[in-house]
């Protein structure tokens, strides 16, 4: 009995102690320390420890008391008071017992259930535990994580420190450089404005001198050919009436001589002191002047004509210096914002047919060259042009087109110093770009008229592009078939223009036809070398500008608008004769380049394509069935021929036999 109230006793301390255990225990889950819920987890298993030893002297006291009850049992062979006492007293010790084990199991049973709640409450409590050693874990993971971080920042602020104190450091001493620039800046502003002041002084007074040079060079022009002139009629009319016959003859013949004798420009360098003997495209100034020596007939009246052209060109300089400074303007403008490659606009347009500053003239023909065949460009890539001379030079057998070529290297340009010898650069370059041509379009291969277009090609653009220009002029600016072997687009051309002299000119079309003069025999020539023969250089030029623009149609306003500045010219000669020779020099006269302009783009209007593509058709087709005729002319002509002869062998047989 004492055991079994030691027992309770020691129970209810436990439970006792259980309570306050548990709720520490919660308040340190709850607090969330690993440290305190590891302490109440070694807590629990001493009171498990415990209860297993109370429950080890519970079982011990139950074997006693089943032993007692056996040892009862075998007392049974005592006397009945005996045994009516011990079996009272066994009673009482049995429900008692009874009493203590059904105490027993109601403790084994509460102590079970604490037992089975305390092993719950552990696992719970060491998954509480994992998972909060997992978030410490995870904790120290980022505040190691923030720590490298905090470091990083700290260096990084360190080194915006220091770079902070160098640029300050870098600061001040620009600073100082920049009050030093500032001060040189002030000082090269002043000298540049004092510069510039004396620039446009320089260049008023350049342009002074050269008006006044061009006046006098005019005026001078102008003298002599009165000069020649009065000698002309002083040689067909014999004056000096007062002086005798002989005496007179002899002064006129001797005046006609020196004239004749005359050294033209060695005479005009000495007045003038600033004429060179080439112009700056390379253009010999002598070459008219040779010309005109080298006419048999009336050389007086070629001298004058050629001085009173160049006269009339002199002052129509002077008259447009200020429109070309305004041009010159215009086209800085216009270069400076158009950005990147030419394209099509009105504006460009209008300032292409107003004329390009020599300055601009090589980049704005290159940009219409690739109007035309950019694209064909930038399929063959670079080093296409190379290539194209190699395979030429690797070429064998007998090649008809570089026979040719070289035939009319020499004739080419023979005024332009560049082209004057077979050693000089640009008969080298020439005869190259005609090669790479022959090879690059074998059908033409190479036809007369091709080394002039790229001649004056090459005096603007380098070897490669002059090339391209010559592919844009044969293969897209021009009609096909300008350049084959008949010629047959080109003649269509003359027949066309042909038909605009009739409508845009009928006075000078019904004298031509009067006089059985056919106009194609001076015009062919023009259009076959886009102007180049025998017309002013700055004339050729204003219409090369416009031709790689606008393509083939400028050269029927230019052509018409060379009769159109003639007309009166025209109309007043007397016979065919005098006609073929007035057209005959005609493009030597176009030498007020803005006045013959204005006629080819605003008297000829209106004049649009269609009405240029539907004549070319229809001419075409006519020559067509010409050629078609002729060759069939040609034909019966061999046929009959064959027949003759044969008929003639016959005869020979016959006559021998």
């Amino acid at each position: 009995m004492k055991k079994t109230r030691w027992s309770l006793s020691f129970w209810n301390n436990v439970k006792q102690k259980e309570q306050p255990v548990s709720t520490n225990a919660g308040y340190q889950l709850q607090t969330g320390t690993s440290t305190a819920m590891q302490k109440d987890v070694a807590d629990l298993e001493e009171e498990l420890k415990a209860n297993r030893e109370i429950i080890t002297l519970l079982q011990e006291n139950l074997s006693r008391l089943t032993y007692e009850q056996q040892l009862s049992n075998c007392i049974a062979t005592a006397t009945e008071d005996e045994k009516a006492a011990m079996i009272l007293e066994q009673s009482e010790r049995t429900q008692a017992l009874s009493k203590e084990k059904k105490v027993l199991e109601e403790i084994t049973n509460s102590l079970q259930d604490q037992l089975a709640e305390s092993k719950s409450q552990c696992a719970e409590l060491e998954k509480k535990i994992s998972s909060v050693e997992l978030e410490l874990k995870a904790s120290h993971e980022q505040v190691s994580m923030y720590d490298e971080m905090l470091h990083a920042k700290n260096d990084i602020i360190k080194a915006l420190r220091d770079q902070l104190d160098s640029e300050n450091k870098e600061r001040i001493k620009y600073k100082d450089m920049c009050l030093g620039y500032e001060l040189q800046h002030k000082f090269l502003t002043k000298e540049i404005l004092e510069l510039n002041d004396l620039r446009k002084d320089d260049l008023a007074r350049e342009q002074k001198l050269t008006m006044d040079n061009a006046k006098l060079r005019a005026k001078y022009y102008q003298i002599k050919s009165k000069y020649f002139v009065v000698l002309k009629q002083q040689k067909e009319q014999s004056p000096l009436r007062g002086a005798g016959l002989e005496e007179g003859q002899e002064v006129v013949t001797q005046l006609l001589h020196d004239a004749l004798e005359f050294d033209t420009d060695d005479h005009e360098m000495r007045l003038t002191g600033s004429l060179e003997e080439y112009d700056r495209y390379g253009f010999s100034r002598k070459h008219y002047m040779d010309e005109a020596e080298d006419w048999e007939e009336d050389s007086l009246g070629n001298k004058a004509a050629v001085l009173e052209r160049q006269s009339e060109e002199l002052s129509t300089q002077v008259k447009d210096a200020d429109h070309n400074a305004s041009l010159r303007v215009k086209w800085e403008n216009y270069m400076v914002g158009r950005g990147g490659k030419l394209q099509k606009s009105v504006e460009l347009k209008n300032l292409i047919r107003q004329g390009v500053p020599h300055l601009y003239r090589e980049e704005v023909w290159k940009g219409c060259i690739q109007l035309h065949v950019g694209d064909i460009q930038e399929k063959n890539g670079d080093g296409y042009y190379q290539a194209l001379l190699q395979r030429k030079a690797q070429s064998r057998g007998l090649d008809l087109a570089m026979k040719q070529i070289e035939l009319d290297l020499l004739r080419t340009l023979p005024n332009n110093r560049h082209y004057e010898s077979i050693e000089s650069e640009g008969i080298l370059k020439l005869r190259r770009v005609l090669l790479a041509f022959s090879e690059y379009n074998r059908l033409i291969g190479y036809c007369q008229g091709l080394n002039r277009l790229a001649a004056i090609a090459l005096l603007f653009l380098n070897e490669e592009d002059a090339f391209w220009c010559l592919v844009a002029i044969v293969e897209h600016i021009l009609p096909p078939e300008y350049f084959s072997t008949t010629l047959m687009a080109a003649q269509a051309d003359q027949r066309v223009l042909k038909d605009l002299v009739k409508d845009k000119l009928p006075s000078v079309h019904q004298k031509l036809e009067a006089n059985q003069v056919d106009l194609s025999l001076f015009t062919f020539n023009w259009f076959l070398t886009v102007f180049v023969d025998n017309i002013p250089t700055e004339m050729f030029l204003r219409i090369w500008d416009t031709f790689l623009y606008e393509g083939s149609k400028v050269l029927f306003r230019f052509a018409t608008a060379f009769l159109k500045h003639c007309e009166t010219e025209i109309l007043q000669q007397q016979d065919g004769l005098d006609l073929n020779r007035l057209l005959r020099k005609i493009g030597e006269k176009m030498t007020n380049v803005n006045q013959i302009s204005y006629y080819a783009f605003n008297w000829i209007n209106p004049f649009s394509m269609r009405f240029l593509a539907n004549k070319r058709q229809q001419h075409m087709q006519d020559i067509k069935m010409e050629l078609t005729e002729l060759d069939k002319l040609r034909k019966s002509i061999k046929r009959e021929k064959s027949v003759r002869r044969q008929e003639e062998y016959l005869s020979e047989d016959d006559l021998d036999s």
